[in-house]
């Protein structure tokens, strides 16, 4: 059995949806999504359509000056390289830290699947060569 990739380069958002393992290789199915803050983030959710009305009030979607914006559900899957692990936490001021790298294993991907992980992915010809981990407050 082959896994066919998607042989892409470029660093994306995504979510992790699904993994697979053949021969001792890790195949990871992601969703990719849009991180925006500020004014790019309130207008998204309006081109969205992320917000509903109660009453006379309109509530909307934004959490701690964020929204995640997925407009486009494709699955794509990509190829772990092997041995990788994930690196840093972004964050929006610098004061979360990872005290050290957290091995991307099928124990720790299903946790990000579970939980719902925002991760930044550097894919390189459709090989995942780096993640790091969005803090989310």
């Amino acid at each position: 059995m082959k896994i066919s990739i998607d042989s892409i380069t470029e660093n994306r958002f995504a979510y992790l949806k699904g993994v697979e393992n053949l021969n001792s290789e890790i195949f990871l199915k992601v969703d990719y999504v849009e991180y925006l803050t500020g004014q790019e983030a309130i207008d998204a959710e309006w081109r969205d359509e992320a917000y509903f009305v109660d009453g006379k009030d309109t509530i909307t979607n934004i959490t701690n000056g964020y929204y995640i914006s997925n407009v486009n559900p494709k699955i794509r899957t990509f190829k772990a390289q092997s041995n990788i692990s994930v690196r840093h936490i972004i964050d929006d001021d610098g004061v979360q830290e990872m005290e050290k790298s957290k091995e991307l294993d099928l124990k720790q991907i299903k946790i990000y699947i579970k939980d719902k992980t925002l991760l930044f992915l550097h894919v390189r010809n459709g090989v995942i060569v780096r993640i790091d981990e969005r803090f989310m407050s």
